[in-house]
């Protein structure tokens, strides 16, 4: 992917950034924090990486066919409210929704990239941050790379994730902070 173009458009200097970390992220094994105000563009620039990389990817898993930047083999995408559920799902008595999201646990573990948005929108609970721990060192320890997407800036990430999950997180880590106003249209007044 180093000569493909796939956002389009000017892009200042912090979105280069990321951009490139993202381009170049079979090289990487620290984590890519990319934080700014809403609508700054960090679900964009990872769902353009995410559509570059559905053009060369088997995305099959399984006998099940998936919208190509929900599961490709080597990149999963997930919204933190939803791994945090998943993660819940695990403690299940209803045996095939506990063992369905060990699974899915499992491949968060196991995939080779790993991006996380809204990180910072959930409750932080102690047990949301103790699976969240648990789940950045056995990636850390495997040298897997973590993109956390997030509307928290660094200090306001470091009080949410608190310090065994920060240090773990936050360990050579690549930091871009996007800034400026809402790339969205601008919504219909009422």
């Amino acid at each position: 992917m180093k000569n493909t173009k796939w956002i389009t458009g000017k892009y200042d200097e912090k979105m280069a950034k990321a951009r490139d970390w993202l381009r170049d992220w079979k090289d990487k094994h620290n984590n890519l924090f990319i934080c700014g105000g809403v609508g700054c563009g960090k679900t964009y620039l990872a769902m353009a990486f995410l559509n570059e990389l559905s053009k060369t990817a088997e995305y099959i898993r399984g006998d099940e066919k998936c919208a190509p930047f929900w599961c490709l083999d080597d990149v999963e995408y997930v919204v933190a409210k939803g791994l945090f559920d998943t993660i819940r799902k695990q403690f299940s008595k209803d045996i095939s929704v506990c063992s369905d999201a060990k699974n899915d646990v499992f491949i968060y573990t196991k995939t080779k990239l790993l991006i996380i948005d809204e990180l910072g929108l959930g409750y932080g609970t102690e047990s949301e941050l103790i699976e969240l721990t648990e789940l950045l060192d056995a990636r850390w320890k495997s040298g897997l790379p973590t993109v956390f997407l997030s509307n928290l800036d660094m200090k306001g990430l470091a009080n949410y994730l608190g310090d065994r999950c920060r240090q773990r997180a936050f360990d050579g880590a690549q930091y871009v902070e996007l800034d400026g106003k809402t790339r969205r249209s601008k919504p219909i007044e009422l």
